[in-house]
């Protein structure tokens, strides 16, 4: 009789986990709706429920961090990438939005330090996270969970960098971009940068090759100083 109660509550407590994996993904599923949809507060109240069920749910406090970062709920929104990070110390897109978040609040120096952190996970986090069910996946990119491009990391760094006047280091960051993925906005920057440093001739060189990829800016920077 003892041995047939104790099946009876082992079998009703394993169906309660399996009610409440399924109520927090449906639950996710709809926050992820709701952010392409642009209900940033209905998805966080989403969200917040889903992080009751599961406190370790990683995507839940990322995409309720994207959702904060929407409603320039700037701080919020940095403290929930770190509960993220305190669960994957491999999450790239956490410390990418931290970074953007941090350069917003214009504390340049702690954007920077966040970007860093996150060229060093970019190249390690999807082999890292992919075997991990509480991770999912972020309405951002399906096929690999929070990754971002080193593209963006460095161009992104490269303009906090700028913001710093440091335009040896923001220069840095542009020219490893430049054979990777070039970008009209990208090699603008690069010759701003060349531009900043007394660099004129390399400068308006990459300036024409900003207007070839289809800046304007570029060509209103070139009749000031290239004509």
């Amino acid at each position: 009789m003892k041995k047939r109660i104790l099946l009876i509550l082992i079998i009703f407590q394993i169906s309660l986990i399996q009610s409440s994996f399924g109520q927090e993904d449906e639950l996710f599923e709809e926050s992820e709706s709701l952010i392409e949809q642009k209900k940033y507060k209905k998805a966080i109240e989403k969200l917040d429920k889903v992080l009751e069920l599961n406190p370790n749910f990683v995507g839940a406090f990322v995409n309720r961090g994207i959702s904060n970062t929407a409603l320039k709920n700037y701080k919020v929104a940095i403290n929930d990438f770190k509960s993220a990070i305190s669960l994957d110390s491999l999450n790239t897109l956490s410390f990418f939005y931290i970074a953007n978040n941090y350069r917003k609040l214009k504390d340049i120096r702690s954007a920077i330090f966040y970007y860093d952190n996150a060229e060093k996970s970019a190249d390690n986090s999807f082999s890292n996270q992919s075997a991990n069910f509480n991770l999912k996946r972020t309405f951002l990119n399906g096929i690999s969970p929070f990754q971002v491009s080193l593209y963006q990391i460095r161009y992104n760094r490269g303009l906090a960098f700028y913001d710093l006047k440091n335009y040896r280091s923001a220069l840095k960051d542009f020219i490893s971009i430049d054979d990777v993925k070039k970008s009209r906005d990208s090699k603008f920057m690069l010759a701003s940068s060349l531009l900043k440093l007394e660099r004129k001739k390399e400068a308006c060189s990459e300036f024409e090759n900003a207007i070839d990829l289809g800046s304007e800016d570029a060509i209103e920077v070139m009749k000031v100083n290239c004509y």
